[in-house]
């Protein structure tokens, strides 16, 4: 067996390095989001902040673009990856 050793810049999918870029940028905004108070106002926006004008635009926002996409986009470039390593002889 040999020894673990970085990819060859030759070797690099550059479509999966830019997916996994996007994915990551989106789970930072979603991370974000979740730091920013309890757990209770990320899934409840009502409970804790004013759920009106540019709050209410920006937790929609945040909800649709980046939790809904960004989760599958970030699953979908993780099996991708274990799917290229598996594959690798």
């Amino acid at each position: 067996m040999s020894s673990p050793a970085p990819v060859s810049t030759s070797e690099r999918i550059e479509t999966l390095d830019v997916l996994r870029g996007f994915a990551l940028l989106g789970i930072l905004t979603m991370n974000i989001r979740a730091m920013a108070a309890p757990i209770s106002a990320y899934m409840n926006p009502t409970s804790l902040f004013e759920y009106s004008g540019a709050s209410r635009a920006a937790y929609q926002f945040t909800s649709v673009v980046f939790d809904l996409k960004v989760m599958g986009l970030f699953s979908l470039r993780f099996g991708a990856g274990a799917h290229l390593y598996a594959a690798k002889p």
